[in-house]
């Protein structure tokens, strides 16, 4: 009898003793932010994948859990374990999970979520991470029954003293378009290149047509917008099916008055809605 105990006892032991891995704190210390927490993804992932096989995903999860609330400004919770099986809408077969990361980012607390998702043939990983955005508002611009054009979004921004991180134009409209020649297409793209305040530039000839689809930043600077009617006026571009075009301003606002600017814009009836700004990055996007 006294044998089996200590065959007992020494099992527990050896797991007890399991020389498991462990999460370098020094690839947090400088990456607990919300701007910068993907930069520990290689870490987390290569932890997830160093884990006994024979454990289940929730007890690896937990583990991830364990040692990121060990780290310096990581408040890490466990949200979900689940299953193809268990989605009401068809999906990739494996097993999921998610994980919410309370973060101190410069004396302010942010969340963020890790998206964890493994196949049978492959160990348990991150595959992407969303949070919101701080200090930023996404509004919907669009005429109701009218037409919607770039020079109503620029008075529309003019209005308040406000950042604009980002504009884009979207929906059934086309882009900017121009009757010139085909041949004109690296001409207009070479110019478009050098402006400061577009940060991509997209153009193709199509049905007779040269199209520029451009997202805009800092456009809240009003020598930008003045140059961006300019080029319009100057190479004959106009705005394609305006009543179908409708527009995302993104806005820098104070932070903690997030909610406050919400309702501030939906107050216009030239704004579909105006909520807060999510972030969102695919691991595939940043090379990992």
């Amino acid at each position: 009898m006294l044998v089996v105990l200590l065959g007992i006892v020494g099992c527990d032991k050896q797991e007890t003793d399991l020389d498991l891995p462990q999460l370098c704190s020094c690839d947090f210390y400088s990456c607990a932010s919300i701007e910068d927490f993907y930069k520990t993804i290689p870490s987390i992932n290569e932890y997830l994948r160093s884990l006994p096989e024979n454990w289940s995903a929730e007890r690896k999860l937990q583990a991830l859990v364990s040692e990121l609330n060990a780290m310096p400004r990581i408040d890490a919770e466990l949200g979900a374990v689940w299953t193809d099986r268990d989605c009401l809408i068809p999906c990739l077969p494996g097993t999921y999970g998610r994980i919410a990361i309370l973060l101190d980012d410069n004396g302010l607390t942010r969340k963020l979520w890790l998206n964890i998702f493994g196949e049978d043939v492959n160990s348990l990983r991150v595959t992407s991470l969303s949070y919101i955005k701080p200090r930023e508002v996404r509004v919907g611009l669009h005429h109701l029954g009218g037409n919607t054009t770039t020079n109503d979004v620029f008075d529309f921004i003019n209005l308040f003293d406000r950042c604009v991180v980002r504009m884009w134009r979207l929906g059934a409209g086309r882009g900017y378009l121009s009757v010139m020649p085909a041949d004109r297409v690296n001409y207009i793209l070479n110019i478009l290149n050098v402006k400061p305040y577009l940060s991509s530039v997209r153009v193709h000839h199509f049905g007779g047509y040269i199209d520029v689809c451009v997202d805009m930043k800092n456009m809240h600077n009003r020598r930008y917008q003045a140059d961006w009617l300019d080029f319009m006026r100057r190479y004959s571009f106009f705005e394609g099916n305006t009543h179908q075009a409708w527009f995302i301003v993104d806005f820098q606002v104070p932070d903690g008055k997030e909610e406050e600017w919400i309702e501030r814009f939906n107050s216009y009836e030239f704004v579909l809605w105006a909520a807060r700004n999510y972030g969102f990055r695919g691991i595939e996007e940043i090379g990992y």
